[in-house]
């Protein structure tokens, strides 16, 4: 890759970090987790692109939009976090901020210039988010059994 490349890649997982620090800082000012959304907001984008470099880079076609990378990137720490050792508060947070994005594509969608591969990566993340909250409603539902409340 190129001196011009490799800054256009920095940059652009830079835009995808900061649109999730800035979404994990709202969460953790509400005081529902702890963790530095910095750190784990660059851990999660740099994941994203080890796993998927060429495609986020834009050699395969059109570079992601910042959305998109920031929402692949929460729905990898929801998916793999809990087996990895993260803490269920940072977990919650995670998944509550990953639905938010989810609800911004889907109420704004159009007012974005999003490109096929966009939606790829929105698809995947919308799918993680709905098994993690099929699998807490299910988990909730069991506590609740018995009380006529599920």
């Amino acid at each position: 890759m190129g001196l011009f490349g490799s800054i256009g890649s920095a940059w652009h997982k830079a835009e995808a970090a900061t649109l999730l620090i800035d979404f994990l800082a709202k969460q953790r000012e509400q005081g529902l987790f702890d963790c530095d959304p910095r750190a784990l907001s660059n851990e999660l984008v740099a994941r994203v692109w080890a796993a998927r470099g060429a495609e986020m880079d834009g050699k395969t076609g059109p570079r992601p939009h910042k959305l998109a990378s920031a929402a692949i990137s929460a729905a990898l720490g929801v998916k793999f976090g809990p087996e990895e050792g993260m803490d269920e508060a940072t977990h919650n947070a995670l998944l509550l901020v990953l639905g938010q994005m989810i609800h911004e594509v889907e109420t704004n969608g159009r007012m974005y210039p999003f490109h096929h591969f966009d939606y790829q990566l929105f698809n995947g993340a919308a799918k993680v988010f709905h098994e993690t909250a099929a699998a807490y409603d299910a988990r909730d539902g069991m506590a609740l059994d018995g009380l006529g409340l599920n």
